[in-house]
């Protein structure tokens, strides 16, 4: 009858440990990412060669809902993580003081919890896609990005 008692009284303290150990995993929801792939060096020079060029300034920043706009880089990728995985989100793609681009999006209809978002240069598009492993462009450093400057609030 003692050992019973042990264990009935290791259960009384092990089990709401774990409950609690259990309700803070829960109440920790996952989020989605974009990493943002460096602009191409000679993205200008592919671009010109495209027969419906337009003029951009090539001074892009992205912003996702109504986040603050983060530089586009010519060296690194970007992460914008803490992204809602169950809503949908409006990107932006600044030039300058211009949107350039904009478009919405769900993590649910891309298929994936992180995405890369790149400038296809020639084309003058952008393409927000879940990474794939013999895609070299969408490599984020782990690092705050830097806002946009002079960009409206």
């Amino acid at each position: 009858m003692t050992r019973g008692l042990t264990l009935v009284a290791a259960l009384a303290v092990l089990l709401p440990t774990a409950a609690l150990a259990g309700d803070d995993a829960s109440t920790t929801e996952a989020s989605g990412s974009i990493c943002v792939a460096p602009l191409p060096l000679d993205a200008k020079a592919q671009d010109k060669q495209s027969p419906s060029f337009r003029q951009l300034g090539y001074r892009f920043a992205i912003q996702v809902d109504v986040r603050e706009p983060v530089q586009m880089s010519r060296k690194d990728g970007t992460r914008i993580d803490g992204l809602d995985l169950t809503s949908r989100h409006m990107v932006r793609i600044w030039d300058g003081r211009t949107v350039v681009e904009s478009f919405r999006f769900s993590f649910v209809e891309r298929g994936a919890n992180e995405l890369c978002l790149w400038y296809r240069a020639g084309r003058q598009t952008w393409i927000l896609e879940p990474p794939r492993p013999d895609q070299t462009r969408c490599r984020c450093v782990e690092k705050t990005p830097a806002p946009a400057p002079d960009l409206p609030q």
